[in-house]
């Protein structure tokens, strides 16, 4: 007997209406076909999601070591955000000091930072009465014009030997003195302290800053070479720079050196002995 329930699947040239592929199949053949497809597709879909890596994005199955990676990837990133908000403020602070732009109350945290001080004996040391007599002998000599006030209350020891060539002047916002020396000159922390800054700035080349006892800060612009880096702790008298002409706001080799009182720059000829 004829079977009338069978289907045919026909693909024909559209051109020449040639019968290129021809089946035939029942309705029941075509279930089964179905059937076998979706099971195979299925069985093919379980083994890649237990088996595979790609298990990991199913929700509730990646395993316990991926969730601590990434519950540890948060944690620092969250850590990571803090650091830079800080590091934003120290930088903006920092940069307002070397553009001599700070006004009184503008600082922000930049001279609050906690160090820990021993007493200091301000009385000096036979190696320093010593240093001090060689070096006067020297200017004497070479820039005795330089050295006709002598100050027995100078809080601290200069940084540079050489002359002064523009003052301190608050009016026309120079928070420093511009001290000129030979080439390569050593350059010297004025008292002892920790380095907050040492790095290159656009403005100032090689830059020191360096935080002294009792909310003194002092800072060495223009520098050619610097020796120390931030956190480092410096004694008195101990070599941190190479004077230089370093920075576009410097006009020849020279130290722009500044003297701060808390968040104020102060004059640095009424506690140095230039």
């Amino acid at each position: 007997m004829k079977n009338n329930n069978l289907l045919r699947f026909t693909i024909i040239n559209n051109n020449s209406l040639e019968e290129i592929f021809s089946v035939n199949f029942s309705k029941k053949n075509l279930l089964w076909v179905f059937l076998v497809v979706f099971s195979l597709s299925s069985t093919v879909l379980v083994l890649l999601l237990g088996y595979t890596p790609l298990r990991n994005l199913v929700p509730g199955k990646s395993k316990s070591h991926v969730q601590n990676e990434l519950i540890l990837m948060l944690e620092k990133a969250d850590s990571l955000e803090k650091s830079i908000g800080n590091y934003s403020l120290f930088t903006k602070n920092l940069k307002k000091v070397l553009s001599d732009s700070v006004s009184v109350d503008s600082v922000q945290n930049l001279f609050n930072h906690k160090f820990e001080f021993a007493e200091f004996d301000f009385n000096p040391s036979v190696e320093d009465s010593n240093l001090r007599a060689e070096v006067e002998a020297e200017e004497s000599i070479s820039l005795a014009s330089n050295f006709e006030r002598k100050d027995p209350t100078a809080l601290f020891i200069k940084p540079v030997n050489g002359v002064i060539t523009e003052h301190f002047n608050k009016n026309i916002r120079h928070f420093g003195v511009d001290v000129v020396s030979k080439k390569d000159a050593l350059i010297s922390s004025i008292d002892d302290g920790f380095v907050l800054f040492s790095s290159w700035s656009h403005e100032f080349g090689y830059v020191l800053i360096i935080k002294h006892q009792n909310s003194f800060t002092s800072l060495y612009k223009h520098n050619s070479e610097v020796f120390k880096s931030k956190g480092d702790y410096v004694k008195a008298g101990e070599t941190i720079a190479i004077i230089g002409n370093s920075g576009k706001y410097s006009t020849g080799p020279h130290l722009h050196f500044e003297l701060w009182k808390g968040s104020s720059p102060v004059n640095p000829m009424k506690y140095i002995l230039f």
